[in-house]
């Protein structure tokens, strides 16, 4: 027979229409196959979905979002894996203040700077150390000249919780600073003290950001000297300087999560 036959399958979410269409060879044969055609992929387009727009929208989406979300490799091929900072862990830069409250004879302000290590090791509690240099007492006065310079490591532990964007909280520190105490008198000239003592102190925080990962830190303190150290002037009977029993201090420090 003078035919041509077109075999045509119509594919889409799952569904298939599959027909054979056929039409005697002419001048008009092409034209009578693409109306077949045409015909049947309309019957496909009704016969495929009630909204077929949105079965083609979800094949689509679908289609991205493997594309966008590929099966994982492993973690040891992943370099990402190795360098994931610990946002529990803080560097502190310090400058420090202090004044004696009780028992001071002589100068009272010291004044130092130092560097420290803070870690959370739950949500609020944290622990830190650091080392502290400290200079003062200076005084200069009837012929009478004091100088003293101290290195003070410390270690101490407390609470840390946010409240809104800061965060407040206290500890308790303890220092062991290293002190050298110059004296120079006009009739027995210079003597030079080296000891070691103790300090604990009380600390209030509080932290207020100053970025993702920069934070400002105040924190005033109330320390107990456990050595009260005296020096003696015979000649005249009287102490020439003693270290306060007490102080304050305020501790300004700029931290930095890493």
């Amino acid at each position: 027979r003078n035919l041509t036959l077109l075999n045509l399958a119509a594919l889409s979410s799952g569904r298939a229409l599959i027909r054979i269409v056929e039409t005697p060879n002419g001048p008009n044969t092409e034209v009578d196959l693409a109306m077949a055609v045409s015909e049947l992929v309309g019957q496909a387009y009704l016969f495929d979905a009630k909204n077929p727009a949105a079965a083609v929208e979800a094949s689509v989406m679908n289609a991205a979002g493997q594309e966008m979300n590929p099966t994982p490799e492993p973690k040891k091929n992943d370099a990402r894996a190795c360098v994931t900072p610990d946002p529990r862990r803080s560097f502190t830069l310090e400058t420090i203040g202090r004044a004696g409250i009780a028992g001071t004879q002589g100068p009272r302000l010291t004044l130092g700077g130092g560097i420290g290590i803070q870690r959370l090791f739950t949500k609020n509690l944290f622990m830190g150390g650091g080392l502290q240099l400290i200079a003062g007492p200076f005084e200069d006065r009837d012929a009478q000249q004091i100088e003293n310079l101290s290195l003070a490591p410390y270690l101490g532990g407390g609470i840390l919780r946010p409240f809104g964007r800061i965060s407040m909280g206290g500890g308790l520190f303890i220092s062991l600073p290293w002190q050298q105490t110059t004296i120079t008198l006009p009739t027995t000239g210079t003597h030079l003290y080296r000891d070691w003592n103790m300090r604990v102190a009380i600390r209030f925080i509080i932290q207020i950001p100053l970025g993702r990962s920069l934070a400002l830190s105040l924190s005033p303190d109330v320390g107990l000297w456990l050595n009260q150290k005296r020096y003696f002037a015979i000649s005249s009977n009287r102490d020439i300087v003693r270290n306060p029993r007490l102080d304050v201090g305020l501790i300004i420090a700029l931290v930095l999560n890493n």
